[in-house]
């Protein structure tokens, strides 16, 4: 019995070394770590189903290169949203800094701030780079972290693995790319779709915000 017991515990212990050696290593900030007042108060409402949808956005501020600027940038976020719209002012999922830290947001079992036009039974995963589509350069280390962050969520049972990905940049039509080695990047991960359309009134609602 010794032996079946000690097998089943080697066993076991091999189980768990494969598993967790499968999920990405993430540099994580969970959201009390980086908030810095009180988060604003809003309605976590639970995702009907695993998402199917990724969406990588921006935060449409200045670039961060290091942990305590992007603290910084999206504390001024979470500020300037509870005075406009308080229940948006965490909008995003996950934020990725300029750093390759990943800051979470409402994390991956809540509906987020923006839901693209599709309805409250449509689970959307949003990945929001801090900086700017149009102009920033963001660093490889940023690309690598929501890389790293997507496959986390596969392997984790988070997100689907059919999941398909679409940018913020397909959503608006007045949005013009004045840095387009940004989105050819992530253009050419698995799972993007060209054609930009989720729902069957597409992105119509997402109106990106202005800081």
């Amino acid at each position: 019995m010794n032996v079946f017991k000690t097998l089943r515990t080697v066993i076991f212990f091999v189980y768990l070394m494969v598993n967790v050696q499968a999920l990405p290593r993430l540099t994580y900030l969970k959201l009390d770590d980086w908030a810095l007042d009180p988060i604003p108060t809003f309605q976590w409402i639970r995702m009907p189903s695993i998402p199917q949808y990724v969406v990588i956005t921006d935060t449409n501020t200045q670039i961060c290169p290091y942990d305590k600027y992007c603290s910084f940038f999206l504390n001024y976020i979470i500020n300037y949203e509870s005075l406009r719209q308080p229940t948006k002012s965490i909008a995003a999922h996950f934020y990725i800094g300029g750093d390759g830290r990943i800051y979470e947001g409402r994390g991956w079992n809540f509906m987020g701030g923006n839901n693209f036009g599709c309805d409250d039974n449509t689970s959307i995963i949003e990945i929001s780079f801090i900086g700017n589509f149009k102009s920033s350069a963001f660093p490889l280390v940023q690309f690598k972290a929501a890389n790293k962050l997507i496959k986390y969520g596969i392997k984790s049972g988070k997100l689907s693995k059919h999941y398909k990905l679409f940018g913020g940049w397909q959503l608006n039509n007045e949005f013009v790319m004045t840095n387009k080695s940004n989105i050819e990047l992530i253009e050419t991960w698995p799972h993007w779709d060209e054609n930009g359309s989720i729902c069957s009134d597409g992105f119509s609602n997402y109106i990106p915000v202005i800081y």
